[in-house]
């Protein structure tokens, strides 16, 4: 037996990588997942901020039983969080007033949280008023699609 039968040639090794290599990819990946649990959690305080002003309003809203849900944004379904078919904000402006830059704030904060909607206005003042979010002159407890901002 010759010494080149002897010694056995190694294989060569398909997924081979460093451990630097290993740790670059856990800290992307947790990084990822920081963001994306960030964003659920920013999301499930906004509805509850909304929800505890709404019931001081005595606004009506649907029951838990009839929200009406749509595929949620990005990866969030990885992480069981469901989209929301609608959502409601409030904000506090009279007849004939323009949104305050609070309000305004408040309506941009919830179309980046909730891209897979179209937030919807809720408001309430005197009956039988007409300006941009109640057309009709309904007044009470009404809600509508948020006017485009500049």
């Amino acid at each position: 037996m010759s010494e080149a039968e002897a010694i056995p040639v190694p294989r060569k090794r398909r997924w081979s990588f460093s451990l630097r290599t290993l740790f670059v990819l856990v800290t992307l990946t947790c990084c990822w997942m920081g963001y994306q649990l960030n964003w659920i959690r920013q999301r499930h305080a906004f509805l509850a901020e909304q929800t505890a002003i709404l019931n001081a309003h005595n606004f009506e809203r649907p029951s838990a039983d009839s929200i009406e849900y749509c595929d949620a944004p990005g990866l969030l379904w990885v992480f069981g969080e469901r989209g929301r078919a609608d959502v409601y904000v409030w904000v506090d402006v009279g007849p004939d007033t323009p949104l305050t830059a609070s309000d305004l704030e408040r309506v941009a904060r919830a179309r980046r949280l909730f891209p897979e909607t179209s937030p919807l206005v809720v408001n309430s003042w005197a009956p039988g008023v007409k300006n941009n979010f109640d057309p009709d002159g309904r007044g009470g407890n009404w809600s509508g699609p948020v006017p485009e901002t500049q």
